[in-house]
């Protein structure tokens, strides 16, 4: 740790550190180096020292992330990502469900393996909020397993995928990714990675849940690879599942989509 006499404002530094946890002293800190080149240094100093990851294994009921918080463990109550913050999953287990409850964002760490399994509950496992956005990015591995009508990757807002290999699997009557059953989704956009969409019953592997509906869809061409599958009684392995209906489907390079596939 850097000695507090060194700073210009020894006195404000000291006051931060007297009112504030480590967090909100670094967060501040690093707002006033915004603003005074030279306090980067200090605050580049103080970022080294960032507490290590929060570990869910010791949570005992839902719990609340933070922006720019690091997760890893495992739990079985609900992650609740709150509007406008950035997560970091480190090798995290969740026997239960993702609540993003607003703009999220999901950072998979490197090399990191993330397990989300929702299947013996009801919804989605991970469940994005209607005109919201979720985005997931990062260079480590998703699984994402819905519960009873829902969908692995759906609820009701916008899903960008930009990077990691994510496989999501519906639950009974959900999209993989997209909408659960009798519900709305949002537009879904993926741009990179590689990514793997199995549909539960009657359901889209990227789409719609049974009579659910999805907004446009979107697979750019920058994307590694895209494998999809309908689930039982459906043929639309991206698009409207059974009753559904879906915007606009866009795939520039179909050459990187593999359909009735649960494999890249």
């Amino acid at each position: 740790m850097i000695d507090d006499a060194t700073l210009e404002d020894a006195a404000l530094v000291s006051n931060i550190r007297k009112e504030f946890t480590f967090k909100s002293s670094l967060l501040l800190l690093n707002a006033m180096a915004q603003r005074d080149a030279s306090l980067k240094k200090y605050a580049d100093e103080w970022n080294k020292e960032k507490p290590s990851a929060t570990d869910l294994t010791s949570m005992e009921n839902k719990y609340t992330a933070t922006d720019g918080e690091t997760l890893t463990g495992t739990t079985e109550y609900t992650l609740i990502i709150p509007d406008g913050a950035t997560v970091t999953l480190e090798n995290v287990g969740i026997m239960n469900k993702i609540e993003c409850r607003g703009d999220a964002k999901i950072i998979l760490a490197k090399g990191s393996t993330n397990i989300i399994t929702n299947d013996e509950g009801y919804g989605s496992a991970i469940y994005t909020t209607a005109d919201k956005t979720l985005t997931i990015s990062g260079e480590g591995t998703l699984y994402a397993f819905g519960g009873q009508e829902g969908a692995g990757i759906g609820g009701n807002g916008d899903i960008v995928i930009e990077n990691g290999t994510i496989i999501a699997y519906g639950g009974e009557f959900g999209a993989g990714i997209g909408s659960e059953m009798f519900s709305l989704c949002g537009n879904i956009t993926i741009s990179g990675g590689q990514v793997v969409a199995v549909g539960g019953t009657q359901s889209a592997g990227i789409g719609s849940g049974q009579d659910g509906e999805c907004g446009n869809i979107l697979i750019k061409s920058t994307v590694t690879k895209v494998a999809v599958k309908a689930g039982e009684e459906c043929d639309v392995h991206i698009g409207a599942g059974v009753g559904g209906n879906v915007g606009t489907v866009t795939i520039e390079d179909n050459s990187k989509v593999i359909y009735n596939a649960e494999s890249l």
